[in-house]
């Protein structure tokens, strides 16, 4: 009976869920791109910068954009050793949430193949 009751109420929460894309994007913007720094040192990486590196230009980015007020994209653009690895379209890209998925395609794989196993 508790079972029940539980899915019912997750049912309705579900049902009942909205989003609201207009208070999204603003939350979004008030992070001035610091939320996409995993999306940017990923890529670094990627591009043959060592971990620890991506990782501490990161770093030492979203410090300067936070201390000074600007966004976390016109740092980027200011830093020679993120010049080397990424042009102004590849920050541009990496640091709009509207391209950023994260581990999303990992995520449905992940349950696609579990509930095949069931």
């Amino acid at each position: 009976m508790l079972t029940d009751h539980i899915i019912k109420l997750g049912i309705g929460v579900i049902e009942n869920l909205r989003f609201y894309p207009e208070n999204i994007r603003r939350n979004l913007n008030l992070l001035r791109g610091l939320n996409m720094g995993e999306a940017v040192m990923i890529e670094l990486a990627k591009r043959g910068v060592g971990r620890q590196e991506a990782h501490e230009i990161v770093r030492s980015s979203a410090m300067e954009a936070h201390e000074t007020g600007k966004h976390f994209k016109e740092v980027l653009l200011s830093k020679p050793d993120v010049a080397n690895y990424l042009s102004e379209e590849d920050i541009n890209s990496l640091v709009d949430p509207d391209k950023y998925i994260g581990t999303a395609v990992e995520q449905v794989e992940a349950v696609v193949q579990k509930l095949k196993r069931t």
